[in-house]
């Protein structure tokens, strides 16, 4: 695996270090992976970050069984863990963005000179903010500049 480790709870990584076998800063999902783990690992671009799942045996089997047994359930989860991350990924946008990603979620046609307008900053600035935007995955342009639309790319 490619990248820079980064403790993030200095303490128990000094505890694990000491008390269980320990083979280097940054060997886990390297050593999960050549175990042939049940292992899901998702990305968040807002938060610059990962998450690694390792699932057990007997709990693939256990959710193997609810899903089967249950799909409305499932599926109400899902919509629910959709809801979450899209509240999350507001919560890091800064005020002017948030702003914009509401217009844009009323109004997927909007211009950004009619964003602009709405929010009484200058087009200059506004641009600026959707090509953050952009650059961090939360909306792309769909279409061309006219006759296209603003879409809310899925979490």
């Amino acid at each position: 695996m490619l990248g820079n480790s980064y403790l993030r709870n200095p303490l128990l990584a000094n505890f694990g270090a000491k008390t269980m076998p320990y083979r280097g800063l940054g060997s886990g999902i390297p050593r999960i992976l050549r175990e042939d783990c049940r292992m899901e690992i998702s990305d968040s671009k807002a938060g610059n970050q990962f998450t690694a799942t390792v699932w057990r045996p007997d709990v693939v089997e256990n959710v193997k069984n609810v899903v089967e047994n249950n799909p409305d359930v499932v599926e109400k989860y899902i919509e629910n863990l959709v809801v979450a991350e899209k509240s999350a990924l507001k919560s890091t946008l800064k005020s002017t963005q948030k702003a914009i990603v509401e217009i844009i979620e009323k109004n997927p046609q909007v211009t950004i000179s009619q964003v602009a307008e709405q929010l009484k900053l200058n087009m200059r600035g506004i641009a600026k903010h959707f090509k953050n935007l952009q650059a961090q995955g939360i909306i792309r342009r769909v279409g061309p500049d006219k006759g296209g639309h603003w879409e809310m790319v899925s979490p």
